[in-house]
């Protein structure tokens, strides 16, 4: 739970406090493997962000005016013309 919460909401210390205290019954052994779990999906979603960030947008969308089955058919006569 504290993972889901420092990877979505990018807000680690409160992830572990959260988690922390809605686990507080399963005794104080559970905090460091809480904190690991935070700590590494904190850094994961950094580490994703800025890669992800670094892509370049295609430079322009994907339109098609045609029906399907024109682009189907057309798809079809140039790989009949390519693979014989």
């Amino acid at each position: 739970m504290g993972a889901a919460t420092a990877a979505i909401l990018r807000l680690p210390l409160s992830a572990v406090v959260l988690a922390t205290l809605l686990t507080v019954e399963a005794g104080t052994g559970q905090e460091p493997l809480i904190i690991v779990g935070v700590v590494v999906a904190y850094l994961v979603t950094l580490l994703l962000s800025n890669v992800t960030a670094g892509l370049e947008p295609a430079d322009q969308p994907v339109t098609n005016t045609e029906p399907a089955s024109a682009v189907t058919r057309e798809a079809a006569v140039a790989a009949r013309e390519r693979f014989g």
